[in-house]
């Protein structure tokens, strides 16, 4: 009976103590970081957002571009036309001022487009408003010394 009470309690310790390993084995089993997938999603998530950017700045790049070519026909234009020599030499130059403003005001929408910060955008836009009211004025002063 000694021995089977013996052997009873070698097999109960024996059991245990190796439930109690294989417990202590399943914690070291599971990744401590993030799993494959997560590190996947992640790294998707990131170029989706530099995507963005890219297309942003592409798209901030040719509308510049195209307010540029704009500018340049436009003086072009001017410049052939205003080349006779007559008295309309004032109102060419008006034009084209006022030409010259609404593409300024239109880069600067653009820029002030790309900012982050809401307050900064609010800030860029009423500078670009003001520098544009300024231009017009200039522009109106043109008009009225060529008709005076």
């Amino acid at each position: 009976m000694k021995t089977s009470l013996s052997t009873l309690a070698c097999a109960l310790a024996l059991t245990g103590t190796a439930a109690f390993a294989q417990q202590q084995q399943t914690p070291k089993s599971e990744p401590s970081g993030p799993t494959f997938t997560e590190k996947v999603k992640e790294a998707a998530k990131n170029i989706g957002e530099k995507t963005k950017e890219a297309a942003h700045k592409m798209k901030e790049k040719a509308q510049e571009t195209a307010d540029k070519a704009k500018s340049d026909d436009s003086d072009k234009n001017t410049r052939t036309s205003g080349a006779s020599g007559t008295a309309s030499g004032n109102g060419t130059a008006a034009a084209q001022m006022q030409k010259k403003a609404d593409a300024d005001l239109r880069s600067a929408r653009a820029k002030c487009a790309s900012m982050e910060d809401s307050s900064q955008k609010s800030i860029c836009q009423k500078q670009a408003a003001a520098a544009h009211a300024n231009a017009e004025v200039k522009v109106e002063k043109a008009k009225a010394a060529d008709k005076s």
